[in-house]
């Protein structure tokens, strides 16, 4: 059984592969295929996923595809590997590439120390093995933040910079789950969600995310606890590479400090391109960008945004709740 994090859902599918019997009547076997991460950056929901028609197996049962103009490498109905998937931690989207900075969890079985252990940041920095475990990308050190049996969280070092593919390797390897590869992006811009789920209120429904969003009082933003318009609220981003100027691999930011990095917000209905302040906070990860969105007048009570940073597009449009 794959990890409750590594199930499709419809806000993030999964890719699957089924093998057919030799004349195509019956299927022999279906397995989720987690390296092949569909493409799912559209801008109003799972749009633009791309269909796989046949997956050519090699005789070690390893398959070779384009995904998302990505060549990917997996292996196909092998034995179960301990190490199941990698997602994004801020959203739990499945994952094909990579952005340096980026926050990744990994789940899987026995993958990391029987007893959960989260780290603390020594001289301002997030350690580089806990609980007997280390990640490296292409020999490069990640910082741990947290690591359970079932699942580790980590950053993607800067230092992959310039690279178009990596191989992720952990350590000690468990079986055959000692390493994992993936394409380079120089971002890949989400934002944290309190879970991966499209957000209603009452019987409303919308084609956006809830995001984790704090109100100007600092409190969580929901349909129960509206924000005011004319107001502003704060959403917090992963994956936005080095585009911050020189980040440091596993730093903790001393001070709060704004970015020379652009970004905007597309309210539904409404002009776009309205500037997004961007920065960092005190005491938290630096690859943690906190955006400050503007609540317009006469908007009704749900602000649906697109955001967008240095051109790249956020994953999910949002959903903000008003008064």
């Amino acid at each position: 059984m794959a990890p409750d994090a590594c199930h499709p859902s419809f806000v993030y599918p999964t890719v699957f592969a089924t093998r057919l019997s030799a004349d195509g009547s019956s299927l022999a076997e279906t397995q989720l295929a987690f390296g092949l991460a569909p493409d799912i950056a559209g801008p109003y929901g799972p749009s633009n996923v791309e269909i796989l028609g046949n997956i050519a197996l090699d005789g070690q049962g390893k398959a070779t595809a384009w995904m998302a103009g990505t060549l990917a490498t997996i292996d196909l109905f092998a034995t179960p590997s301990a190490l199941v998937c990698t997602t994004d931690a801020a959203n739990m989207a499945p994952l094909s590439s990579v952005a340096p900075g980026q926050l990744v969890s990994l789940f899987g079985r026995g993958v990391g120390p029987d007893f959960p252990v989260s780290a603390q940041p020594q001289h301002g920095s997030f350690p580089l093995s806990l609980g007997g475990v280390s990640v490296t990308f292409n020999g490069a050190p990640a910082p741990i933040l947290y690591a359970s049996s079932g699942q580790i969280n980590i950053q993607v070092p800067y230092e992959i910079a310039g690279s178009a593919f990596v191989t992720m390797k952990l350590t000690p390897s468990v079986g055959d789950a000692s390493s994992v590869g993936f394409a380079v992006v120089p971002s890949h811009p989400s934002v944290f969600l309190p879970e991966a789920t499209f957000a209603t209120c009452g019987s409303a429904t919308t084609s956006s995310v809830q995001p984790i969003a704090l109100d100007a009082d600092g409190s969580v933003n929901s349909c129960s606890n509206p924000a005011q318009a004319g107001t502003s609220v704060r959403v917090f981003l992963n994956g936005l590479g080095a585009a911050a100027g020189n980040p440091v691999t596993g730093a903790i930011n001393a001070v709060a400090k704004a970015l020379p990095i652009s970004g905007s917000a597309t309210p539904n209905d409404m002009a776009p391109g309205e500037p997004v302040s961007l920065a960092t906070s005190a005491g938290q990860i630096g690859s943690v960008i906190v955006a400050t969105i503007a609540i317009p007048q006469g908007v009704g009570s749900l602000l649906e945004v697109a955001l967008t940073v240095n051109g790249v597009s956020v994953l999910d449009p949002v959903a903000i709740w008003l008064k």
